[in-house]
């Protein structure tokens, strides 16, 4: 029968309450460098003592320490990033590992689980188990396997997915002070995954991880103090954020510390900055930087304007799945703009955004087939595009719907009624075209009740925004006082 292994150690111990214990055991070095590493029970993270105390305690036989090592050669904090160097830990703290978690020490469980989860020691990959680890060691309120298990449960990984648990378990971590819990928490609570949506909540997590230095959940503040999410709205104190988060490398954070100085929300204003920024995170393959910084390029902000270059840069992002990036790519070879012109490669990208969602980019695929550019003509496919764009409220896709409905290119009986509700919901939202189609129709009663005084009112707005037709109009009208001009609506409703 094993040894029983007790549990000496709870975690929870301060750094004086661990140096008092150096000479009876020397698992205390593996608990005041991962104090040190995580900033825990009241320690200053100190990355260079996290690293001296895991290598005293190696050098003692404390095979804590061993995987210790291993993690920070592993992911390169506290020492540096090496493979080989991970391995070898690795494979060295393993056998006394093992042993130490059948005889119930929690720590040692923990990390049996983490060698089921990635499969390593030829263990082979197994969830379940792993998971099975994590509970035993959380149970006994071990901080990592509180988190880990936590973690299995957000994703499903070995345990049947439960947010609802996943939280509780993140809370018990977080409350010891581990912040990547403590992120972890807040994004839940962000999400609304564990019930209600809660971004007050979600702030108050983040900022306790983010002082602790976490990036993501510096990265997760900036964003709630630039959206106005859980927090009054304050774009200083988001670029603070965004600035912390990029300091240690987060390609997400170097990001909206770019769009901030892009567009002079809680910095001063600086394109340059800017472009360094998106080009750093953009050739980290983050893809809305590549987008940013494609649109710097086509408009020439803190780099000289090149639209080849932009091509390149939407094309990176665009193969990402950016589906902005892919409308942009689109455009790009529709109009021959920084590449050749080519309508079929138009219409491959233009597809790739609108089934994604992307409103623009499903009416411009509905212009495609309207006017058989890059495609085979089919108005039936251009009115099905235009409904998907119009029924997410885009006034764009409205009118266009409206057009097929006046001009009846959908093959069935649409009345004058149903474009004029479209144009309507278009011209509200200020769309000149569709402001100038709804005064033809209050001027000629077509699916609304006749009304000068609304064409009139409604020509005007469409002449504001430089409509090329509505000022001559508003002039007819005002000049002829009452009197319809019968050629004159039979030139509008056929107008493209």
């Amino acid at each position: 029968m094993a040894k029983q292994e007790s549990n000496m150690f709870t975690g929870k111990e301060t750094v004086k309450e661990l140096e008092k214990l150096l000479r009876k055991d020397s698992d205390a070095y593996f608990y005041l460098g991962r104090n040190y590493q995580n900033g825990l029970n009241d320690t200053k993270i100190d990355q260079i003592k996290a690293n001296g105390y895991y290598h005293e305690g190696y050098k003692k036989g404390s095979a804590k320490c061993a995987y210790g090592l291993a993690l920070c050669h592993e992911s390169g904090i506290c020492a540096e990033k090496n493979r080989g160097m991970a391995t070898k830990y690795f494979t060295e703290a393993f056998p006394k590992l093992l042993e130490e978690a059948k005889a119930g020490n929690m720590f040692s469980q923990n990390c049996i689980g983490n060698y089921y989860r990635c499969g390593d020691m030829g263990l082979g990959k197994d969830s379940e188990r792993a998971a099975e680890w994590y509970l035993k060691a959380a149970e006994q309120g071990e901080i990592r396997a509180q988190y880990n298990l936590g973690v299995a449960l957000e994703l499903g990984d070995g345990v049947e997915q439960d947010y609802n648990k996943a939280a509780d378990w993140h809370l018990k971590a977080s409350a010891q002070g581990l912040m990547q819990a403590q992120y972890r928490t807040g994004a839940l609570y962000a999400s609304g995954r564990c019930g209600e949506q809660n971004w007050i909540k979600a702030v108050e997590w983040y900022t306790k991880a983010a002082e602790q230095g976490s990036a993501r959940a510096q990265n997760a503040l900036g964003q709630c103090y630039y959206y106005g999410q859980g927090a009054e709205q304050d774009y200083a104190k988001a670029a603070e954020w965004f600035a912390k988060a990029a300091q240690q490398g987060l390609v997400d954070a170097k990001c909206f510390l770019g769009d901030c100085c892009h567009s002079g929300n809680g910095v001063e204003q600086d394109y340059l900055k800017a472009v360094a920024l998106y080009t750093d995170a953009a050739k980290q393959g983050y893809a809305q930087a590549q987008y940013n910084l494609a649109i710097c390029c086509k408009k020439g902000r803190g780099i000289t304007l090149n639209h080849q270059k932009a091509a390149e840069w939407y094309t990176k992002a665009a193969e990402q799945g950016n589906a902005q990036a892919q409308e942009d790519l689109a455009n790009c070879y529709f109009c021959g703009q920084g590449v050749v012109k080519d309508y079929e490669k138009a219409v491959e990208w233009y597809a790739k955004a609108a089934e994604q969602g992307l409103a623009a980019a499903q009416v411009d695929l509905g212009v495609c087939y309207k006017e058989g550019k890059g495609v085979k003509h089919s108005n039936a496919k251009a009115a099905e595009w235009f409904t998907k764009a119009a029924e997410q409220g885009y006034a764009e896709g409205q009118y266009q719907l409206a057009n097929c409905y006046d001009r009846n290119l959908r093959g069935a009986s649409h009345s004058f009624a149903d474009a004029a509700g479209l144009y309507a919901k278009a011209a509200e939202q200020g769309l000149p075209e569709a402001q100038y189609h709804l005064a033809v129709y209050y001027e000629n009663g077509l699916g609304v009740n006749k009304s000068l005084d609304q064409a009139k009112e409604w020509y005007a707005m469409a002449a504001e925004q430089g409509e090329p037709h509505a000022a001559d109009a508003l002039k007819r009208l005002e000049r002829q006082g009452k009197e319809k001009s019968s050629s004159y609506l039979k030139s509008v409703i056929v107008r493209d």
